[in-house]
């Protein structure tokens, strides 16, 4: 078991998508598309932008930024995974 204080956000958030059975593809430095199966929408999308770094995320107003205490790792992974 990995020790709390070494799972970064985007780790943790990789693993809970590809067991739930998501197709992930690097976008970019720190960007991620992400496909979502069935039964794991997201405000009825079914593909996700997601960054990881501050200035990517202002870089792509389309994606949604994830890090600590962000509203999509609390909210929609934290609580599924």
């Amino acid at each position: 078991m990995v020790p709390v204080e070494k799972v970064n956000p985007r780790s943790f958030v990789t693993a809970y998508l590809e067991r739930a059975g998501a197709v992930l593809e690097e976008a970019g430095y720190e960007l991620l598309e992400v496909l979502l199966p069935e039964g794991l929408p997201f405000k009825d999308q079914e593909e996700l932008l997601l960054a990881f770094d501050y200035e990517v995320a202002q870089e792509n107003p389309k994606a949604i930024f994830v890090t600590y205490g962000s509203l999509f790792l609390d909210r929609r992974v934290v609580r599924r995974a």
